[in-house]
């Protein structure tokens, strides 16, 4: 394995009438100097199951957590998922209430490069399956209308 973490190169600007393309005292030979601190994670398993994962752990190292201050008393019914995908190389990158204030947006998206099927299912209001295929890297639109149960395919404006 062979990564290149830093580079040094030399300035790729020079003055520019009287304007200087550094203030006095500040010159050095080389950019990108100075102490660099990096972290590293290593995961491994079969290509295929790595491809899989490989995104959602990306998102979880890199992504802040949320946090949320409650205290649940453990008492009650759990509620039941929104949304879920049948094929977990598929992810769920958005779920929001559409422009029109009527309906609902689910963003998905295939991180994987390989074209991939999957059945979403939402469990809110009329229950509804929908089996969706996705091409490499594709994001799809889809738009909900719960007091119908119908799932349509749309744009990211949403038309």
């Amino acid at each position: 394995m062979h990564i290149s973490l830093l580079r040094s190169p030399a300035y790729a600007a020079h003055p520019l009438g009287d304007w200087p393309f550094l203030p006095d005292g500040m010159f050095r030979p080389r950019i990108d100097q100075g102490e660099r601190v990096f972290n590293f994670w290593f995961n491994v398993g079969s290509v295929d199951e790595r491809m899989g994962a490989i995104a959602g752990e990306a998102q979880l190292h890199n992504e802040k957590s949320m946090t949320q201050r409650f205290s649940p008393s453990g008492r009650g019914v759990r509620p039941k998922a929104f949304a879920t995908l049948s094929n977990r190389r598929i992810q769920i990158t958005t779920i929001k209430q559409a422009q029109d204030g009527q309906n609902w947006i689910i963003r998905l998206f295939e991180p994987t490069g390989q074209r991939q099927k999957t059945q979403l299912r939402i469990a809110v209001g009329k229950p509804m399956r929908k089996n969706i295929t996705l091409q490499p890297f594709e994001i799809k639109t889809l738009k909900l209308d719960t007091a119908f149960g119908t799932v349509v395919e749309t744009n990211l404006m949403e038309e």
